[in-house]
């Protein structure tokens, strides 16, 4: 007839473990029953589930985190200069729906759901991420220079997302997101068992990432200059000029293709053919540029 104090606190964080220890047993001896708490009788019905659905929807839409809010929130994830696994992770991060333990046994999935690194607490999406005690040096040592009792102070990650986005720079915040995502990563591997190393290997991993895409970046950037050097360009004026191609199917023979277009770029005509010998690629460009040639 009492709460078993040991199992509460075993499962669950310590604010939700005083709660639950707070609730009255009843003195009666009689089986536990589920019960909807949003009716009167206790029952559950559709007009009361979607009721419910609505408010939360309703709040939803009121948090920080929305995308009706002002703030330009998904606007400015989005537009961040980091790689997209790491937008769709924040973006999970924001909704507050990260695969932790805790999630998992709130969708009736049977695990122990103690965080694995510190083996004290219910693994959550801010502990796994931030408030775990294992996370404590990850933020000091890191560029940005975190202290956990400053920033467990922020709220939900969602929270701590939004603060973040109104302070700093934009390399500030890809830094941020980047970091976020290497704490995610040394979680991961603690969890599944994988080959695990200090914070300072998640921390150098996540900066090299955020290096390795802004030079992906600059790159693809650099050959989209260069292939703007190859576009198209018109001819001189009361000139027409000829582009062709050519094409070679196994078994049935070659392709040409011809279009024409004067000097504002407008197409005077095309025109096509199947050559019914398979020619070398060469052979088949010539043909298509004779038969552009005596076009008139």
């Amino acid at each position: 007839m009492a709460w078993d104090r040991d199992t509460v606190h075993h499962l669950f964080s310590q604010s939700e473990a005083r709660s639950i220890i707070s609730i009255p047993l009843s003195m009666n001896r009689k089986e536990d029953k589920l019960t909807w708490h949003f009716t009167k009788d206790g029952r559950y019905s559709v007009k009361s589930g979607y009721k419910v659905a609505k408010t939360l929807k309703e709040n939803e839409l009121r948090s920080p985190a929305s995308s009706g809010n002002k703030t330009g929130l998904w606007k400015w994830l989005w537009a961040l200069s980091i790689p997209n696994k790491v937008k769709i992770f924040l973006w999970r991060c924001l909704y507050g729906i990260l695969p932790t333990k805790g999630a998992l046994i709130r969708k009736g999935v049977s695990i122990e759901g103690v965080c694995t690194r510190c083996g004290m607490m219910v693994e959550s999406n801010e502990h796994a991420v931030r408030d775990c005690m294992w996370m404590e040096h990850y933020w000091v040592v890191s560029p940005l220079r975190f202290r956990l009792p400053e920033i467990s102070q922020r709220g939900t990650l969602g929270d701590w997302i939004v603060f973040m986005k109104e302070h700093g720079d934009k390399e500030g915040h890809a830094l941020f997101a980047m970091l976020m995502w290497g704490a995610w990563c040394s979680r991961n591997d603690v969890t599944f068992g994988k080959n695990t190393h200090d914070q300072s290997h998640y921390i150098q991993m996540a900066i090299n990432r955020l290096h390795e895409h802004a030079a992906a970046l600059s790159n693809r950037t650099k050959t989209l200059r260069d292939e703007k050097l190859d576009r198209w360009m018109p001819p001189d004026a009361g000139y027409i000029k000829v582009n062709t191609d050519a094409y070679i199917r196994e078994g049935e023979g070659s392709w040409i293709g011809v279009a024409i277009r004067d000097e504002r770029g407008q197409i005077v005509t095309t025109l096509s053919r199947l050559i019914s010998t398979e020619f070398d690629v060469a052979i088949a460009e010539a043909i298509a540029c004779r038969d552009g040639r005596h076009w008139n």
